[in-house]
């Protein structure tokens, strides 16, 4: 494996230029100290990878993206944390974060295995008072009539 030593991320093969960066003469062999770039996450799955990561035993540096002042302006949840992790602890981080990334996209499609079903029971139903579509629909008025119960009524309209 090899290390860049500017965008600090690891390579499997060495080329002339880092991959990720594309700065020439940057990739060395990775060495067991190194601090390496694990992922870019939001602060929701920055916190569940924490716990991952503590459970694990894997001693990690998560940097936030954005200054102190801008995130508490723009709210945490749009903060961005860099996640970073030894060299020697690469294989077994990145073990965790598949396990998450799993995690996110076993819970995102159990939620569209859901949405799929209740189209479909919607499609299959419709809503009540409704065209089947969710239009609403309403039942036909009666018209009015004239006094007398003939002909067209007086809403609006014309009599000879």
């Amino acid at each position: 494996m090899y290390y860049c030593t500017n965008c600090h991320r690891v390579t499997p093969e060495r080329t002339e230029s880092c991959p990720y960066c594309d700065k020439f003469d940057r990739l060395r062999p990775a060495e067991e100290a190194d601090e390496c770039r694990l992922t870019e996450l939001d602060a929701l799955n920055a916190s569940v990878m924490e716990s991952l990561l503590k459970e694990a035993n894997v001693p990690y540096i998560a940097r936030p993206m954005m200054g102190a002042g801008i995130s508490a302006a723009l709210g945490v949840t749009l903060e961005k944390f860099v996640f970073f992790v030894a060299y020697r602890d690469y294989a077994r981080a990145q073990e965790q974060l598949e396990a998450l990334l799993f995690q996110r996209l076993r819970k995102s499609l159990g939620v569209l295995h859901y949405l799929l079903l209740v189209g479909l029971e919607l499609r299959l139903h419709g809503l009540p008072g409704t065209d089947g579509f969710g239009s609403p629909v309403h039942p036909q008025l009666p018209r009015p009539r004239r006094a007398g119960g003939r002909g067209p009524g007086a809403w609006g309209q014309r009599h000879p």
